[in-house]
Order: C-alpha cells, then sequence, then structure tokens
C-alpha cells in the first residue's frame, strides 16, 4: 500500500518544511496498519498489515437488490456473540430480535461499521462466495473469529487464548470492544 495523499488549502497547511503554492497543498499521510480490501465482484477479503497481505477469505456480498456499498469505511467495533436486531429495511419488517446462538444470522462475532454495515460470520454458509446478503460481507463464521481474534490481539495484545475461550462458552453473552481512533 502507499502513502495517501489528499489536498488541504494551502493555509491549513501543516508541515512548516513545505512552502504551499497558494492553492493547495499535498500532504502525505502515513497509511493505517490495518486494511481490508474487499473486492465485490470477485466475493474476497484481504487484510493487509503494515502493506502486506496476510489474509484473504472468500465472503458473500450484497445481492444486486441490496448491494454492498463500495467506499472508504471504518471497523469501529469488534462484538463478539453478538445479537442481531432487524435494520429499518423492508425486508426485515416482521423480523424479530435474534439472540447469540446457532440460528443468529451474525454468526460468532461481527466488524461493526458506520450506516448498519457489517463483516460477520454467517449461519448460511452457502451463501459465501455469492451476492446473496443485504449489503454486508458474510464470512464463514470460523474464519470471521479468526479475523476478528487476529485484529483484536494486534489492537489490543489480547493474546491470551482464554480470553477467546471465555467467548466461547458465554456464546449467550455479548462482548465488545471498540477500536481506539488511531486503529479504526
Amino acid at each position: 500500500l502507499f502513502a495517501m495523499t489528499r489536498l488541504v488549502k494551502a493555509e491549513d497547511a501543516t508541515t512548516p518544511s513545505v512552502k504551499p503554492d497558494k492553492f493547495y497543498q499535498a500532504i502525505e499521510e502515513t497509511p493505517p496498519r490495518f486494511e481490508i480490501l474487499v473486492n465485490i465482484p470477485a466475493t474476497t477479503l484481504t487484510l493487509y498489515d503494515k502493506g502486506k497481505a496476510v489474509k484473504q477469505h472468500k465472503i458473500a456480498v450484497g445481492s444486486p437488490e441490496w448491494p454492498t456499498p463500495s467506499g472508504r469505511y471504518k471497523i469501529e467495533r469488534i462484538e463478539w456473540n453478538p445479537w442481531w436486531y432487524p435494520p429499518p429495511s423492508p425486508w426485515a419488517k416482521n423480523a424479530k430480535p435474534t439472540p447469540p446462538g446457532v440460528g443468529n444470522p451474525l454468526g460468532p462475532v461481527k466488524m461493526m461499521m458506520g450506516n448498519a454495515l457489517r463483516i460477520h460470520g454467517t449461519n448460511k454458509p452457502g451463501s459465501i462466495g455469492y451476492a446473496q446478503s443485504h449489503g454486508c460481507m458474510r464470512m464463514i463464521s470460523a474464519e470471521a473469529r479468526n479475523l476478528a481474534r487476529y485484529l483484536q490481539t494486534e489492537i489490543f495484545g489480547d493474546s491470551d487464548p482464554s480470553l477467546y475461550e471465555k467467548y466461547a462458552k458465554a456464546a449467550t453473552q455479548t462482548f465488545g470492544k471498540s477500536l481506539p481512533e488511531n486503529e479504526k
């Protein structure tokens, strides 16, 4: 991955060693340590750590009727054993909240982004590799668990296996970690 460039007005440039022209000044930004690239047409999710691809998974993406949006998003929170709450959408109008467990459509973990967009496990593994979700990115549940564990271990230092055993044993209790602003 390469450093990103953003354009700012010259008077807003804060780098004293660079002389701004009178209109715009380019400022290089350091890319985040972790980036996830979702290739919607290829139904793949790739995790980059310091610019190096470290994990790649097949995923399910949004159906033509409920497409996965393109754009840049930030994972804000990792939630283990999540509840599923029906979104305010016509496809879910008669749905009821679903507690953590076997029937939960989110599987064992969800990684939350804004606007109800999620990367999560699934109780429909046959959908992986296809455009069959309502916009979210579904993963095989074990792979979603491994991705979330990797991120949580690297970001928070939560490498003690007993923590993840606790999550698994208390499968009806929700646990969450909000990512620090500089790691989102």
